[in-house]
């Protein structure tokens, strides 16, 4: 027999009030209704969803969050701040399993603070002109997806001292930094993220192990800026329409750079400087106004497979429109590379030493495919090809100890291969082929070698080469 319990409308009153009485004389807050407005400096228990916006202009925080697995719908409403102070909406040490979604967060000093709180998720919301947009530290395992920050005076989203975040889908525009993990800040993901028109899209200043992967950097000063950073991957990454594309600095040692593109960025497609033991393959650097790579005081360094097309096209005074251009570098390989096309010549080497290069091409570049410069000493061009450059194949000027080993060097403006001011070079089993001056020229003098110069020379080829085989001669069969 189903049994039915009917509660009279007296009995029930009167058990509210009871419930109401039992609150009061426990000194405890009545619940708030999810849907009820809040106030500027309020703390939330509980899922609290916005019903308008809260002008906070004069307190100092927006809301503070202090209960673990709780939801803030701003339901795109604004929280607008007194201006350079205060925090527009804060997590609480500790807190965990908040989300935090449709809130549009202005003139705070921290529009988004999280300080030793993990495992939170801030999804949809916007902040704008404040001094940061989005700050977490000590934060860790956080989720920051489809977020927007414009305007803000110094970054659009920090991570500082923070592990294991996940950043992805988020835009940072017209701030000063778009993106800064530092002061050991490792080990987090930022995937498909867009910079656009900072000074530095993406910054890693101090730290480690972070993936950034298919994010997008335009029109900042510098697309991707590392400093002081080790470990990190930058893979499909595309750094366009910035002044420099790519940068690497102030050791940041121990990186990969695999399959990003560096095009059309005002100075350098990618820019090494004072760094050491990083890897980079497959990256493309076109169209960019100077250098495609540009690398200055960088040692052992793998640069493998990568692509220097149309660099050079500034139309500035300037001896930077380079493929591949490295001055004060040592010890670095250049494995299978490509050159074409750029103003200057493929790959040049300045004032560097004991560098490799093997199994590159330099292709219909403006003057030289090849060229050493500069008391560069120590160095190994072994099974390159240069083809239809401007000027010679190969070049070596005032460099020395250098060994040009079984390359080809064919259809080139000038010479195939052409040592000048050069002394103790090997130059060993080349091919020069209809190249429109000499095959082989040198012009050194007073040493041992064929016609007297300084220079060592063995069965190297030559054929169809309009002036002469070489000059002088004896310098090729």
């Amino acid at each position: 027999m189903k049994t039915t319990t009917t509660i009279r409308k007296a009995d029930w009153t009167l058990g509210v009030v009871a419930l109401v009485a039992t609150f009061v004389l426990l000194g405890m807050a009545l619940p708030t209704d999810a849907n009820a407005q809040v106030s500027c400096g309020d703390t939330i228990t509980t899922d609290t969803t916005l019903d308008g916006k809260l002008d906070c202009t004069g307190t100092g925080n927006g809301l503070i969050i202090a209960a673990d697995n709780i939801t803030l719908d701003c339901a795109c409403h604004t929280i607008s701040g007194p201006g350079s102070t205060g925090k527009g909406i804060v997590v609480l040490n500790g807190h965990t399993g908040v989300t935090i979604t449709n809130c549009n967060v202005t003139d705070f000093a921290y529009g988004f603070y999280l300080d030793t709180a993990s495992g939170n998720t801030l999804m949809g919301n916007t902040a704008r002109d404040n001094t940061w947009g989005f700050y977490l530290v000590n934060a860790d395992g956080n989720v920051l997806e489809s977020n927007r920050t414009s305007g803000n005076g110094y970054t659009g989203f920090v991570l500082d001292a923070s592990t294991n975040n996940t950043l992805s889908k988020n835009r940072a525009y017209d701030n000063h930094t778009g993106f800064n993990l530092k002061n050991t800040s490792s080990v987090n993901t930022l995937t498909e993220n867009t910079a656009n028109v900072n000074h530095t899209g993406f910054l890693l200043d101090g730290a480690a192990q972070n993936t950034l992967d298919a994010n997008e950097a335009a029109d900042n000063g510098t697309g991707f800026n590392l400093s002081a950073s080790t470990d990190n991957t930058l893979t499909n990454n595309e750094a366009h329409d910035n002044g420099t594309g790519i940068r690497l600095a102030n050791s940041s040692d121990d990186n990969d750079l695999i399959t990003n593109k560096a095009n059309v960025n005002k100075n350098y497609g990618i820019h090494l400087d004072g760094v050491t033991d990083n890897d980079l393959i497959d990256n493309w650097a076109e169209d960019n106004g100077k250098n495609g790579f540009h690398v200055i005081r960088a040692s052992l360094n793998n640069f493998q497979e990568n692509h220097a097309v149309n660099n050079g096209g500034c139309g500035c005074a300037t001896i930077h429109k380079n493929g591949f251009f490295f001055e004060y570098a040592d010890d670095n390989d250049l494995i299978d590379n490509e050159a074409v096309g750029n103003i200057h010549h493929g790959i040049s080497i300045a004032r560097s030493d004991i560098n490799t290069l093997q199994g590159n091409t330099v292709e219909r570049n403006g003057t030289h495919g090849f060229g050493l410069y500069l008391a560069s000493v120590g160095n190994v061009l072994q099974n390159n090809g240069a083809y239809h450059n401007g000027a010679s194949g190969v070049y070596v000027n005032s460099s020395s100890d250098n060994d040009i080993l079984v390359n080809e060097a064919n259809y080139n403006g000038g010479n195939g291969v052409y040592l000048k001011n050069a002394s103790a070079n090997t130059v060993e089993g080349n091919e020069a082929v209809d190249n429109d001056a000499s095959g082989f020229a040198d012009t050194s003098s007073g040493g041992t070698g064929p016609g007297g110069t300084t220079n060592t020379y063995n069965q190297n080829t030559c054929s169809q080469n309009t002036v002469s085989a070489s000059v002088p001669t004896g310098l090729c069969n």
